[in-house]
């Protein structure tokens, strides 16, 4: 399993809800996401419970947003890797 760098998260793109679809609201998301890569160069301390529990509002009306589905997927990846590093942390 790789490990999650912060250019990881600064390089994300993420594909447009289907059309006919809202998706999440992008500043919402990018909001996160800068958060998140705060967090892996140690300059804040979002936790895998946070990121979990974090919701997005959808994208405003004739907007598409982002794919909830290609969010939640990186997402589940970032709570891995923020349980991974947690746990190295711990061992240390």
């Amino acid at each position: 399993m790789t490990i999650m760098e912060p250019d990881d998260v600064h390089g994300v793109v993420f594909e447009r809800a289907p059309i006919g679809r809202r998706g999440y609201d992008e500043a919402a998301v990018d909001a996160l996401l800068d958060r998140l890569e705060a967090t892996l160069r140690g300059l804040d301390h979002l936790s895998a419970r946070e990121l979990h529990e974090t919701t997005f509002p959808s994208s405003r009306f004739w907007r598409r947003g982002y794919s909830a589905r290609a969010v939640d997927a990186f997402l589940d990846r970032a709570q891995a890797a923020l349980r991974r590093r947690r746990r190295r942390a711990t061992r240390s």
